[in-house]
């Protein structure tokens, strides 16, 4: 007992000096009651509330944000998601091409040279889709071209493709010095081009699409006394492999692109048990950012929002008919274009979408290029194209609300309560908000089993009390000045014991806003705030 007399005394001492930096909170001598001595004053809780305090919390989803046309504080959610680069949506197949050159008459057995050439195009492979090719600049990829000479002569070749050049300009060049044949296999020459910031033109000087010249010079050193055949040949193998652009110009098709599922996640309502809600400019901006310079439509193949406490737990939140589908907007070259899509309250269903008190927005998406299959709209398509969603969900604190339950479940112990005889809990409320409730604190055990409430009636059954009374707000919904209230609850020595198990408290309040049941508007500002603190007087039971 000696222990607790001690500890009571140095309760007493920091009490006091908590008295002094709270602005009054626990003026216990001003409470009329049966003198108790000796008795101990102990704070339970001192706190300076801000609106993300007590609307928004622990939620590190949301963030609280002043309008800056209208000054009236929201809860802005957002969430991101973005398709897979360009490279997904367009792919390069390895390119496979043979050539083959022979001479109808002999060729003289007197030596000297002969020179000859031939030019070809070679057929870009789409593999079977629309893909047209106008140019590519790669960031990557290698040209393997292997010649074989079944002459008996020694050729010196140039391979030459016109189309291709480099980042200086210069147009790919490939030179062979190949020996004669002497039996056996045909002598063969392999050169390997890296095509690392080369541009290939397909185009054909904007006639064609698909096409890669290419341009052979040859040159026959003569070995004289060696003959040929009209069977003898060049042959000219052909790879154009491990393709990757930087820029692709042409035409894509009509393909389609799916984005990647993606949730936020809207803890504001997640306390919420029950409510009617109004709030008087709730938004939902969906911003289709594009760098697809083409034309492209996207459609959701799924938005809704879920509140897994309603039946049925999904609400489907409607687009306008002006949005079904998404027209996008595209850039012309590199560079980004974004479309916006607006639902509010005169759009889309967004006001009851509120009142299902939300607290997830699913949604998923599907890009449609080339819609309408117009190939004279010529496409450009980058290594960092993409398509993202940005979906921002816009709760404004203007409105009115009633009936709606905000609960809490935080840890609490209660050590030495069977050494105490009694006991008054004083609740005192300074609050500057438009919004007040009744409140009432459940003490639980390890296992959740209500053990004691805070506030109850004379016949000891459980009584919520109007602890928060809302601020006077003026004509148009501001608050006037904050409003103060104190509330007392006593605990005998029987109810005091029984929180000597407690692990848990309840705090539970049911709200509404002033003037809420003539649906007044009222709105929430920056610097509102409420004042709470709670405090226990008890008189020390000594045997």
């Amino acid at each position: 007992m000696k222990g607790l007399i001690k500890k009571a005394f140095v309760i007493v001492v920091a009490s006091t000096m908590l008295y002094a930096c709270t602005d009054d909170y626990f003026e216990f001598d001003n409470i009329s009651t049966t003198e108790w001595a000796p008795e101990l004053a102990l704070p339970l809780i001192n706190s300076s509330l801000t609106l993300e305090d007590i609307i928004v919390g622990s939620d590190s989803n949301g963030i609280i944000k002043e309008d800056p046309s209208t000054g009236i504080l929201e809860v802005v959610y957002d969430g991101r998601v973005f398709s897979t680069q360009g490279a997904a949506v367009v792919t390069l197949p390895t390119q496979s091409f043979q050539e083959r050159f022979n001479i109808p008459a002999p060729l003289p057995t007197s030596g000297g040279t002969r020179q000859e050439s031939f030019n070809t195009t070679l057929n870009f492979d789409n593999g079977g889709t629309d893909v047209e090719i106008d140019s590519l600049l790669l960031k990557a990829g290698q040209l393997v071209l292997t010649i074989e000479n079944e002459f008996e002569h020694n050729v010196v070749i140039t391979a030459k493709f016109p189309t291709f050049k480099n980042k200086a300009g210069q147009v790919l060049e490939l030179d062979y010095d190949i020996p004669p044949f002497t039996g056996g296999q045909a002598s063969t020459r392999s050169v390997i081009q890296d095509l690392n910031e080369y541009t290939l033109d397909m185009s054909n000087g904007g006639t064609a699409v698909n096409e890669i010249p290419l341009e052979i010079e040859m040159t026959f050193n003569l070995i004289a006394g060696n003959s040929s055949t009209p069977t003898d040949e060049l042959i000219f193998n052909g790879e154009i492999r491990n393709m990757d652009f930087k820029e692709f110009n042409g035409y894509i098709g009509n393909t389609s692109l799916d984005l990647d599922q993606d949730t936020i996640f809207v803890k504001i309502f997640e306390n919420f048990i029950d409510a009617q809600f109004f709030l008087s400019n709730p938004l939902l901006d969906i911003t289709v950012l594009n760098s697809f310079g083409l034309p492209a439509n996207l459609n959701f193949n799924q938005l809704f929002a879920v509140n897994p406490d309603e039946s049925p737990t999904e609400k489907l939140i409607d687009l306008p008919a002006t949005a079904r589908p998404i027209v996008l907007n595209y850039p012309i070259g590199r560079g980004q274009e974004d479309t916006l899509v607006r639902l509010d309250t005169n759009t889309s269903n967004i006001d009851d979408v509120i009142s299902f008190l939300l607290q997830e927005i699913v949604y998923n998406a599907t890009a449609d290029f080339n819609p309408n299959n117009d190939k004279s709209i010529r496409n450009f398509v980058s290594d960092t194209s993409k398509i993202g969603l940005d979906v921002f969900l816009r709760i404004p604190f203007s409105g009115y609300a009633s009936g709606f339950t905000i609960q809490d479940t935080i840890d609490f112990e209660f050590e030495n309560s069977d050494q105490l005889e009694e006991g008054l809990i004083r609740v005192n409320v300074d609050n500057g908000f438009p919004l007040g409730g009744d409140l009432q604190i459940l003490f639980l055990d390890e296992n959740y089993k209500t053990l004691e409430v805070l506030f109850v009636d004379d016949q000891g059954n459980p009584e919520p009390r109007t602890v928060i009374e809302a601020a006077p707000v003026d004509g148009i919904g501001n608050v006037i000045n904050s409003v103060s209230t104190i509330t007392d609850g006593t605990f005998t020595k029987e109810r005091l014991e029984n929180l000597k198990d407690s692990k848990f408290a309840i705090v539970r309040a049911v709200m509404e806003s002033g003037g809420a049941s003539n649906q007044e508007i009222v709105s929430f500002r920056k610097g509102y705030k409420l004042d709470l603190s709670v405090g226990l007087k008890a008189k020390i039971l000594i045997e």
